[in-house]
C-alpha cells in the first residue's frame, strides 16, 4: 500500500437478520498519504481523494484551443488525456457544439467550463466511473425520502438560515456574434410569489436584488444561456435554508443527490452537498444538504 498511484476501493454491507448480506460501494480513492507505527502495535491509517483528483492535478503545459460538435464528448476526452482507460457516462441531456475556445491553467477549470455551458455537471460515482449529468434543479426527481417520526429514517435534523449565499437572480452572458451590438445575454429571476427569496423590493415582501453573473464564450445561443441561468439559480436561491441530517445509514446517497426531507406537516427538496459514513457497525451516518428551488 503506497501513495505511488495506489488505488483503494471502498464497501459498506448491510448484513439481514435472516441470512446474507449486500455490499455498496462507497468510493474508488486514490491514496494521498498513509501512515502507522513502525513497531507494528497500530492500525495502518490512509486518507484519500476519488478518481477527479487525477484530472484536478492535470495542467495545460501549453495554452490550447477547443472545439468541437460535442461539449459532452470534448469533457470525456480530456479526462481520457490524463486517466486514458476512465469511464465516462454521458447522461446530461443538453449538449452543445463548442466554437473555438482559449484555455489555459487546469484541465479540471476547462470540464467545469464546458460542464456549465449545458447546465451539467461532472463527478465521479461510487465505482470510479465519470458521470455528465445534469445540474439538479427543484425540476429533479428526488431519489429518497429521509422521514421523521415512526416508520423514517431521519434521527435527527438542525437547520441554519445564512443570507450570505443567496444569489435571487443569474445573468449569464455567451459569445456574442460579430454583428450584434448588445451582447448575448439571458437573465433569470426568482420570481415564485411564494418564494421567501423573492426578488423584489424588501419593503415589499421581497427578499432584496442580489444577482451575479457568469461568462461562458462557448454558449452561442440564448436558449443554452437561459438553461444554465436557470440551473445556476435553483442552485443559489435556497442556499439560505440549510439542514444537518443525522439518518438511519444509506451508502447508496452520494454528493449532489437530490432528496425530499419531511419534517411535521411540511415536505422540503434539497441537495445533498456532503456526507460522512462510519464504516464500523452502529456508527454515524450525516448529511449536509441545502433547500432546492426555482
Amino acid at each position: 500500500v503506497g501513495v505511488y498511484g495506489n488505488e483503494v476501493r471502498v464497501y459498506w454491507a448491510l448484513y439481514f437478520a435472516g441470512g446474507g448480506q449486500e455490499s455498496c460501494p462507497l468510493g474508488r480513492f486514490r491514496i494521498d498519504s498513509m501512515r502507522g507505527s513502525l513497531a507494528d502495535d497500530e492500525e495502518v491509517q490512509l486518507s484519500g481523494t476519488s478518481r477527479e483528483g487525477y484530472v484536478a492535478d492535470a495542467r495545460f503545459i501549453v495554452p490550447r484551443v477547443l472545439s468541437g460538435p460535442s461539449a459532452q464528448s470534448l469533457i470525456g476526452a480530456l479526462i481520457r488525456e490524463v486517466l486514458g482507460s476512465a469511464e465516462v457516462v454521458m447522461s446530461a441531456t443538453r449538449d452543445a457544439a463548442v466554437p473555438p475556445t482559449p484555455v489555459s491553467g487546469g484541465y479540471w477549470d476547462a470540464i467545469k467550463m464546458l460542464a456549465d455551458s449545458i447546465a451539467a455537471t461532472v463527478h465521479c460515482d461510487a465505482y470510479g466511473r465519470f458521470l455528465i449529468a445534469d445540474a439538479p434543479t427543484v425540476d429533479s426527481a428526488a431519489v429518497a425520502t429521509l422521514k421523521a417520526g415512526p416508520g423514517g429514517v431521519l434521527v435527527k435534523a438542525g437547520g441554519s438560515i445564512d443570507r450570505s449565499r443567496v444569489r435571487n437572480a443569474w445573468i449569464v452572458q455567451g459569445a456574442t456574434p460579430t454583428s450584434a451590438s448588445v451582447p448575448m445575454q439571458a437573465v433569470v429571476y426568482d420570481n415564485d410569489p411564494t418564494s421567501l427569496t423573492r426578488w423584489g423590493d424588501p419593503d415589499a415582501g421581497a427578499f432584496g436584488m442580489v444577482p451575479d453573473s457568469m461568462q461562458v464564450s462557448n454558449l452561442t445561443t440564448l436558449e443554452a444561456c437561459q438553461a444554465v441561468a436557470a440551473a445556476r439559480l435553483a442552485q443559489t436561491c435556497g442556499a439560505a435554508r440549510s439542514l444537518d441530517l443525522s439518518a438511519v445509514p444509506n451508502p447508496a446517497l452520494d454528493r449532489g443527490d437530490v432528496i425530499d426531507v419531511a419534517m411535521a406537516d411540511q415536505t422540503r427538496r434539497h441537495i445533498i452537498d456532503s456526507g460522512s459514513i462510519d464504516l464500523t457497525p452502529g456508527g454515524a451516518f450525516t448529511l449536509a444538504t441545502r433547500d432546492i428551488r426555482q
